[in-house]
């Protein structure tokens, strides 16, 4: 299953920064992150799970000595998929370490 990695953790890497983004004036009002996290944690844990789907699919198509390019497209793709779910998986956490250490609304 590399797909989900592939087009769905970069699309909640997104909704993740849009999502925070908006909401940022709702934690002001109410002087609290919960609404951040609530954000946060949920994408995090999905973007987690599509990364962890493609690396065990590219270790399940991982090619033995056999090298031929219609067995090392299957692995190619999927390594593909791994790493964007892992920048995925970084975007949101770079997102959300400011949330711990400056709230929403100083400044």
């Amino acid at each position: 299953m590399i797909w989900p990695a592939l087009l769905l953790a970069p699309s909640i890497a997104l909704c993740d920064v849009l999502a925070s983004h908006a909401l940022t004036g709702q934690d002001c009002t109410i002087a609290t992150s919960r609404i951040l996290y609530a954000v946060q944690l949920p994408s995090l844990a999905l973007v987690v799970v599509c990364t962890l789907l493609a690396a065990a699919h590219r270790r399940a198509h991982a090619p033995g000595t056999a090298i031929d390019a219609t067995v090392m497209q299957p692995c190619f793709l999927a390594g593909v998929a791994s790493w964007t779910g892992l920048l995925s998986v970084l975007v949101v956490v770079a997102i959300g370490i400011p949330l711990w250490f400056v709230p929403p609304c100083a400044g």
